[in-house]
C-alpha cells in the first residue's frame, strides 16, 4: 500500500513539477526572445470567471491583429502565462490598451506593440510580465517529489519494521533493535534539509535573478523558503546533536515472544558520550490494530491503538561521560485484543502488531525516542 501510494504521489508531483517548470521556461523564453511589432486592438474587456467556492476571478480578454512579413495575424494571448486575478488587476491591464492610454490609429483602432516569436510569428503576447503561478507550482511539485522519494527511501513511514529478535548466547534473553537508528535519522534529516532548500530556493532565485521580480509574492515566497529551510535545518541539527550525547539504545527482553499474563522483563543499555542529566525514561507498550472497513461504496484501511501501557524505567539521574546508561523494568499484559505476529495473518484484517516505544528525556539535549517491534503470543 505504501509503495502504491508513493508511486502515485511521485507521478502526480513529477507532473506538477514539469508543468511548473514548463510554465517558467515558456514565459522566460517569450520575455527574452520575442520581438516587438506594431499591432491594433480589435476588442478589449475584462472577463469574469464564476466560481462555486470562493471569490470570482477576472482575466484580461483582448483581441489584436498585427502584420509580419506582409501577413496578417490575429491573436488573443495577453501574458506569457495565462493568469487570473481580481477585478482591479484585470481592468488595469485592459485600460492599458484603451484610450487615453492607447492612441487611436487612422482606422479608429487603438495602436500598441505586440511581441512575437520570430521563429513562429503566429505566437504573440501583449505584455512581457512574469506570472508567479508556475513558480508556486514548481515549488510545491518539488516538495511532493521529495515526499514521494521519502516513501521509497524510508524517510517517511519507513525504517526496519520487520525484524527478528536476536538471541543472546543460549539464554532466553533477546536483543531488540530500533526500527530506525540515530545515524540513519540524522542522515535522513540532513537530506531532507537539502531537498527542501533546493525546492524552496531554486524557483525563488529565478524569480529574483533571471526574472528580475520582487514584490509581495517574492517576499512571501522568500519567507516560506526561509522558514522551511530553517525548520528542517533545526530538525537536522537536533538529530545530529543527540548522536553527540547518546548511542542507540539496546533493549533486551525476556521472554520472547511475550506471553500475555506473564511478566516481561526488559533491560535497556546505551552509551553516554557526554555527561547526561536524565530527567526521565519510560517504555510504552502499544498494541496496534490494522483494519480495513467498508462504509457504503468506500473501503478504508488504517491503524488504531487498541492497547497502550507505560512503564517508568527511571526518574532523574546523572550518568558520567563514558559510562553506560542501564535501566530495568517489568511489564505484564492481560489485554483482550488478539495480538498476533503470525506472518500469515498480516494480509488478513484485522491483525495486530506490538511495539515498544522508548522515550528518554534529557536535560540540555534533545530527547531520545526509538521504536522496537515486539513479538507477542
Amino acid at each position: 500500500m505504501k509503495i502504491v501510494l508513493g508511486i502515485v504521489i511521485l507521478l502526480f508531483a513529477t507532473l506538477i513539477s514539469l508543468v511548473g517548470i514548463n510554465g517558467i521556461w515558456d514565459q522566460h523564453h517569450a520575455i527574452t526572445t520575442f520581438i516587438p511589432v506594431d499591432a491594433e486592438i480589435t476588442s478589449a474587456q475584462a472577463t469574469r470567471h464564476y466560481h462555486s467556492k470562493g471569490a470570482d476571478t477576472y482575466s484580461p480578454d483582448i483581441s489584436y491583429q498585427y502584420r509580419y512579413n506582409n501577413q496578417l495575424y490575429h491573436e488573443t494571448k495577453v501574458l506569457p502565462y495565462p493568469s487570473q486575478g481580481d477585478s482591479n488587476w484585470a481592468h488595469a491591464i485592459v485600460s492599458e490598451f484603451q484610450p487615453p492610454a492607447a492612441k487611436l490609429g487612422p482606422d479608429g483602432l487603438p495602436q500598441t506593440h505586440a511581441y512575437i516569436d520570430p521563429q513562429n510569428p503566429s505566437d504573440a503576447i501583449l505584455l512581457k510580465r512574469y506570472a508567479a503561478n508556475p513558480y508556486l507550482t514548481t515549488h510545491f511539485g518539488l516538495l511532493g517529489v521529495g515526499i514521494a522519494i521519502g516513501f521509497f527511501t524510508g524517510v517517511i513511514a519507513g525504517g526496519r519494521r520487520k525484524m527478528s529478535a536476536i538471541a543472546l548466547d543460549d539464554s532466553s534473553w533477546r536483543l531488540l533493535l530500533p526500527t530506525e537508528n540515530l545515524r540513519r535519522k540524522c542522515m535522513n534529516a540532513t537530506l531532507w534539509c537539502l531537498w527542501i532548500t533546493l525546492a524552496g530556493w531554486l524557483p525563488l532565485l529565478h524569480w529574483y535573478l533571471a526574472a528580475n521580480q520582487g514584490g509581495t509574492y517574492g517576499a512571501l515566497m522568500g519567507i516560506l523558503a526561509a522558514a522551511l529551510t530553517l525548520a528542517f535545518a533545526a530538525f537536522a541539527v537536533m538529530r545530529w546533536n543527540i548522536t553527540r550525547h547518546l548511542s542507540d539504545a539496546r533493549l533486551r527482553v525476556n521472554p520472547v515472544p511475550m506471553q500475555r499474563g506473564q511478566p516481561l522483563a526488559l533491560e535497556l543499555e546505551a552509551d553516554a558520550y557526554r555527561a547526561l542529566f536524565l530527567q526521565s525514561a519510560a517504555a510504552k507498550f502499544r498494541c496496534i490494530e490494522h483494519y480495513k472497513e467498508r462504509r457504503g461504496n468506500k473501503t478504508t484501511a488504517g491503524t488504531r491503538i487498541r492497547f497502550e501501557h507505560e512503564v517508568i524505567l527511571s526518574h532523574a539521574a546523572k550518568i558520567e561521560a563514558g559510562q553506560p546508561l542501564l535501566l530495568k523494568g517489568e511489564f505484564a499484559c492481560d489485554t483482550s485484543p488478539p495480538p498476533t505476529t503470525d506472518i500469515s495473518a498480516i494480509k488478513a484484517y484485522p491483525h495486530y502488531t506490538w511495539e515498544v516505544r522508548l522515550h528518554i528525556e534529557l536535560e540540555h539535549a534533545p530527547d531520545y525516542r526509538a521504536v522496537f517491534p515486539l513479538e507477542v503470543d
